[in-house]
């Protein structure tokens, strides 16, 4: 008979048990480290997302809150135009001199048009007086804000050709009745002639833009990364050192955190 070599039992040692042990514990740390690293990543990864997403988003809603009246004009375009002045209700407009001007009711309403072939109005700007009341009531079904000059107003936009539009001057209300046309030529007039209109009692107002700070009709303040306490002091105003750009915001959205001056007048 062959000699046959025995096989024998392995047998672990404490040590070899205990190093088995050992790379089998740590495996799954090293694993949840991993899955605890990867949602890190991917939370900052969407924080830095939110973040740039949340500045399109100011920036296209600001572009298209203004882009209904930026069209400035040049100072040729301009040199031409006629001054309309109301001192009863403090505001002033310029339009081209082939555009007519039709004060309705001794500055309480008054009518811009152009009237190419002297049979009907080819759209027309009508601007009118209204109570608290009435603008109350149109504020709370306004569904846009559109910068008029430099003023925000509160506007209804209930089809393509009309826009009623109600603005707050210290107490003082008005309204605006925006009547486009197809022709786009004609569109672009009447929008140069409302980014001219402005209010000319606000001091305040052209004190703020004078020394290139924001102002904030809506809000009657005036903002700026670079504004100064002295500048808000001699204006009257209550300064704020640092005031989160996103306050009127009116949302519980993302805002980048930075701090903007603002002088407040009541």
């Amino acid at each position: 008979m062959e000699n046959q070599t025995p096989i024998m039992p392995t047998v672990n040692s404490p040590q070899t048990a205990e190093a088995q042990q050992s790379i089998t514990d740590s495996r799954p740390k090293a694993n949840s480290f991993l899955i605890i690293l990867l949602s890190i990543l991917l939370l900052i990864s969407c924080v830095i997302a939110g973040f740039f997403a949340y500045g399109d988003w100011r920036l296209n809603n600001q572009l298209t809150r203004t882009s209904t009246v930026s069209k400035e004009l040049t100072s040729d375009q301009s040199k031409n135009w006629k001054t309309y002045t109301n001192e009863k209700y403090k505001y002033s407009v310029r339009y081209p001199e082939n555009w007519f001007l039709r004060d309705i009711s001794d500055g309480s309403q008054l009518e811009i048009y152009y009237q190419p072939d002297k049979t009907k109005p080819v759209g027309e700007i009508l601007f009118g007086s209204v109570d608290e009341r009435l603008y109350i009531d149109a504020s709370k079904v306004a569904n846009e804000e559109i910068v008029i000059g430099k003023s925000i107003a509160k506007c209804l936009t209930d089809d393509t050709t009309k826009i009623w539009c109600y603005l707050n001057n210290d107490n003082e209300y008005l309204s605006i009745l925006i009547i486009k046309e197809k022709d786009e030529e004609y569109n672009k007039t009447l929008d140069q002639i409302l980014s001219t209109f402005k209010f000319t009692n606000n001091a305040k107002e052209e004190a703020c833009i004078k020394e290139k700070y924001t102002w904030l009709s809506k809000y009657n303040e005036c903002e700026s990364p670079i504004l100064v306490e002295t500048f808000c002091k001699k204006e009257g105003g209550v300064f704020s050192q640092c005031e989160s750009p996103c306050r009127h915001d009116g949302s519980n959205g993302f805002c980048t955190e930075e701090c903007i001056a603002v002088c407040k007048f009541e």
